[in-house]
């Protein structure tokens, strides 16, 4: 927080494209998440994949045994910041540069809880745009 306070880029890359925000989604820091956001992220941004942070939150990474050796591996913690993401704006349909969607991700990697939030997510949308075209 000090160096965004002394006026650093919230979303500065590194050489993969990839910002702050990128990477404490894919550890599920929803709280360092929260704290990017409020300091203007963008949260659209995509890495040299065209992932977005909420990509790398579904997906929850290839380091799961250093997750459990710290007892960080809490497959919640992503939903939880999925659900942030999305409130902020992030979109469910994105894809990247291979066509996958952060429910792709999600699937992929067997997480039934981030999937099962995603589908959810997207019944709501759906009944609310029908709602809407009723209206």
């Amino acid at each position: 927080m000090l160096l965004l306070e002394q006026g650093a880029n919230v979303d500065e890359t590194n050489v993969h494209r990839a910002t702050p925000l990128h990477k404490a989604a894919y550890y599920g820091f929803t709280e360092c998440c929260q704290l990017l956001l409020s300091m203007g992220a963008n949260v659209h941004a995509q890495d040299v994949l065209n992932a977005t942070a909420l990509h790398k939150s579904a997906f929850n990474g290839f380091v799961k045994g250093f997750l459990q050796i710290f007892q960080l591996n809490d497959l919640a913690r992503h939903t939880r910041c999925c659900e942030l993401l999305i409130q902020h704006g992030a979109l469910m349909d994105c894809k990247d540069k291979n066509g996958a969607t952060p429910l792709h991700m999600a699937t992929y990697n067997s997480h039934a809880e981030t999937s099962e939030f995603f589908l959810k997510k997207m019944k709501e949308m759906l009944m609310n745009s029908s709602d809407a075209s009723d209206g």
